[in-house]
């Protein structure tokens, strides 16, 4: 009994830690700023975050950079690491406490996953609602561009009456052009930013209408045409793989939630799964399989656009 409440209090006290330390301030930085690991805040934690962030590979690092400040999140990857990790920690101590080891060791290895892969959907959802809006975005463009607006007049246009997330893109790149930055370079920027080969199409049409001029609006028409007909095959295949994407999320779920009900229902049923060598083998392959499973269900299901 005593173990087990000395457990809950280092639990709580790593929550209250991540609360009270780890969590405040929140950095405000320039969406444009050339270096989104530095902190805002001195002190023993910016320096760690610095620390931490400097650990991470240099592809992951830039990837979860791009995810945050996509997501809105206004911090650091090294900010990001910290929480995950102070958090898993106390969640798999006060699960392990209260329940049964198994479930706490599972925390801890399974909670730092999710973090990457919540602002990964975050800025996913992002993104497909820049796709979906490109169509009208293309119109406005156009439309501005018949009214006699430069280039960078209707660009402005769009950010001032788009919806988000487009405005938030173009205000960015109007800003960056702005600045001094060339009119094509930003609006690749957008591009990438937004992982959007659709998009790319517009800048490149746009480069090539400031090289050999033609009428710019409509090309951004025939554009824009284009894109609505992909959109609507995207969408049919969407429909038409929805019962495979379905399946794939339950397989996935089974192997984990199986395991927690019978934990929850006999705890000692599992015990023997981690407490001897032959149940921690056991339990790496059954990670490796379910990993190489989801992968081969996920190549299944996918979208050929």
């Amino acid at each position: 009994m005593e173990l087990v409440l000395g457990a809950l209090l280092l639990g709580i006290g790593l929550l209250v830690l991540v609360i009270g330390v780890i969590l405040p301030p929140r950095i405000h930085r320039s969406p444009a700023s050339d270096n989104p690991d530095a902190a805002a805040e001195p002190g023993v934690i910016a320096a760690l975050e610095r620390a931490v962030a400097g650990m991470l590979p240099r592809g992951y690092r830039g990837s979860l950079t791009a995810d945050i400040e996509l997501a809105g999140g206004g911090v650091t990857p090294g900010r990001v690491v910290l929480r995950t990790l102070a958090v898993s920690i106390a969640a798999g101590i006060i699960l392990g406490a209260l329940t049964v080891p198994l479930l706490g060791v599972l925390a801890v290895l399974v909670l730092p996953l999710g973090t990457p892969i919540a602002l990964r959907m975050k800025a996913d959802s992002i993104r497909r609602r820049f796709e979906d809006q490109l169509t009208d975005t293309l119109q406005l463009l156009a439309s501005s561009l018949r009214a006699g607006n430069s280039l960078l007049k209707a660009l402005d246009t769009v950010a001032e009456e788009a919806a988000q997330p487009t405005a938030r893109e173009f205000v960015r790149a109007v800003n960056e052009v702005r600045v001094g930055s060339d009119l094509g370079d930003a609006l690749d920027n957008v591009a990438q930013r937004m992982h959007s080969t659709d998009f790319e199409w517009v800048s490149q049409a746009v480069d090539i209408h400031r090289e050999v001029g033609g009428n710019l609006a409509e090309v951004l028409d025939q554009v824009s045409e284009t894109l609505r007909d992909r959109n609507q095959m995207r969408r049919q295949i969407q429909s038409l793989s929805a019962d495979g994407r379905l399946s794939a999320w339950v397989l996935m779920a089974l192997p984990l939630v199986v395991p927690l009900l019978l934990s929850l229902i006999n705890p000692g049923f599992l015990a023997p799964m981690i407490s001897s060598p032959i149940g921690w083998a056991l339990l790496g392959i059954s990670a490796v399989l379910l990993l190489i499973g989801g992968i081969w269900i996920r190549r299944l299901v996918a979208m050929p656009l």
